[in-house]
């Protein structure tokens, strides 16, 4: 009776995190709120490519926003289409959002052969977005750069031949033009390849230069020495050593918010085999990446939730797999129940969810008079 329970209360809070992150989307692209300082630099830039002049201008501050060319020339294309407009800023983040929730889904299922995880590991990725303040429907290339990031992943996971490394070099190196923040597959991926494919890792490491060094080139060539600012400059300007603020986000949000997945993908390295070896030990390499730049993207001027991005969306793949596991070896030991095991790891996805649905309370629901 409560392994039932604890399975119908995953698949509704599952379902009614992924139904109630796009209804709230929606609502908040067809709203006439003031856009966002980042979201107005966006369609600003994006603006400026849709009338042909040059993306980038000289900025008033050496403490810019840094806004890489992927998601304002994607955005140019709609402003060229219907003009400008903040609901297509919004629309494009919300396509990547839900592109990296899919991903998430088809990973987990894939490696666990649960629909159920697959599910539950999506609506745990869109649930975070409000409890970690990142408001709905807001327009950010986060969600692009991450689906471009792990897109790569999954092509070397689960495709096989010397053409799986060229394409992960081309989807990481689309990542990083959109996000700086994709430079983390290029690490994950060539460490996971030379760990286990170092053919493959050799192919990976010549497209990536080509990919990313010769677009690096080119996009320099074409956008200006501005191009350089936004992409190197900006970022590093921003950057500086905050021990609060990341105390903060490894004691509050990775050991609090996230801390069931957190935990879960930590008992993984009790296993005899390593965490990080083998096929499916692609997606810890990706969660070192992840929680890495996460981390490092918390010791800048302009730190936000946001940051942290990276290591839910990580986390809610590595967690569940991490989980299920640890129960199969538990399962092997004399007197143990495989059955008793799965039902703990439910009861405790249950409680994760509470958790996050807890802190988006005060982001969704008005406060009280």
């Amino acid at each position: 009776m409560f392994a039932r329970s604890t399975r119908i209360l995953l698949w509704i809070f599952s379902v009614a995190a992924i139904a109630g992150f796009i209804a709230l989307s929606v609502h908040r692209m067809a709203g006439q709120q003031l856009p966002e300082p980042a979201e107005q630099v966006l369609l600003d830039h994006a603006e400026r490519l849709a009338e042909g002049q040059a993306l980038y201008q000289a900025p008033e501050s050496r403490f810019a926003i840094p806004v890489m060319p992927g998601m304002p020339w994607l955005l140019s294309l709609l402003v060229a289409m219907f003009g400008p407009g903040l609901w297509e800023a919004r629309l494009l983040s919300l396509l990547g959002s839900l592109a990296v929730a899919g991903l998430t889904l088809v990973i987990v299922r894939a490696e666990t052969r649960s629909g159920l995880l697959g599910i539950v590991s999506a609506g745990l990725m869109l649930a975070g977005f409000a409890a970690f303040e990142l408001r709905h429907g807001v327009a950010s290339p986060e969600p692009i750069a991450l689906a471009l990031g792990f897109g790569a992943l999954c092509v070397l996971r689960f495709t096989s031949g010397t053409l799986g490394p060229i394409v992960a070099a081309l989807l990481a190196s689309a990542s990083f033009f959109v996000h700086p923040l994709g430079a983390g597959f290029f690490v994950a991926a060539l460490a996971y390849l030379t760990l286990h494919h170092s053919r493959h890792a050799l192919i990976f490491a010549a497209s990536a230069a080509v990919a990313w060094g010769g677009g690096y080139l080119v996009l320099s060539e074409a956008l200006g020495s501005w191009f350089n600012f936004y992409a190197w400059d900006a970022p590093l300007s921003l950057l500086r050593f905050q021990p609060r603020h990341l105390l903060h986000a490894v004691g509050d949000e990775l050991l609090g918010r996230l801390g069931v997945l957190t935990f879960s993908a930590v008992l993984a390295f009790a296993l005899p085999t390593r965490p990080w070896r083998g096929p499916v030990g692609l997606w810890m390499w990706g969660a070192f990446a992840a929680v890495g730049f996460s981390l490092l993207a918390t010791q800048n001027l302009r730190v936000s939730a946001r940051d942290l991005l990276p290591a839910l969306v990580a986390l809610a793949i590595v967690g569940p797999i991490s989980a299920q596991r640890v129960i199969q070896h538990l399962a092997a030991w004399p007197g143990s129940s495989r059955l008793g095991g799965q039902t703990v790891v439910m009861a405790a996805l249950v409680l994760q969810f509470v958790m996050l649905i807890a802190g988006a309370t005060a982001v969704v629901l008005p406060p009280a008079a």
